[in-house]
This record gives C-alpha cells, sequence and structure tokens, in this order.
C-alpha cells in the first residue's frame, strides 16, 4: 500500500470505520513497514490532542472474530507503546493549553 493511500485510510482505521478489506490491507502495511507504524503512531497522537480528557480510543480491530479469546491485532510491545503515546500526547496537549492560556 502506498504511503499517501495509508494516510487516508489512518484515521478511518484507527476509528473503525473502515471496510474489512480495507482494515486488513491496513493491518498488513502495518506489519510490512516502519513507516506506517510512525504514521499510525503520529494518527493516534493527533487524535488523542483533540479528543475531550474523557474520551477514549475505541479498541484495535482483531483479526479473527471467532468465539472466545480473539488474538490482539497488536502485539502487547505496541499496545504498550501506543499507552506511552497517549500519555505523552496528554503531556503535549496540557503544554498547548498552558501556552493559549498565557496568549
Amino acid at each position: 500500500m502506498e504511503m499517501d493511500a495509508l494516510r487516508e485510510k489512518m484515521p478511518r482505521y484507527i476509528r473503525g470505520a473502515l471496510p474489512e478489506e480495507e482494515m486488513l490491507e491496513v493491518s498488513q502495511a502495518l506489519a510490512d513497514s516502519t513507516e506506517a507504524i510512525e504514521e499510525m503512531r503520529f494518527c493516534l497522537m493527533m487524535r488523542q490532542a483533540v479528543l475531550p480528557e474523557d474520551a477514549s480510543l475505541p479498541a484495535f480491530p482483531n483479526l479473527s472474530e471467532q468465539g472466545g479469546t480473539a488474538p490482539s491485532l497488536l502485539p502487547r510491545s505496541v499496545s504498550r507503546s501506543v499507552n506511552l503515546l497517549r500519555g505523552a500526547a496528554n503531556v503535549t496537549r496540557s503544554a498547548i493549553r498552558t501556552a493559549i492560556n498565557f496568549l
């Protein structure tokens, strides 16, 4: 998948608003490219920055919709990284709000 197409689809991927086929294409791109992962991190930080404090990101889609516990799309280390990025986004959002208050 080309990066331009990925950039267009990433916000809808994060919201879970893509059709299943496109969701799998983006998932495959994430598995194959560190640049795609960086794009997802950027989109997650941007989304978190504009969401209200009490809003949370939707759960990532599962590769399998079989009964029981389906395997997670992202490895645990990536999920931890996303949580770390959320924390960094919160700090950044607070810093931006503070800077705006000074203006």
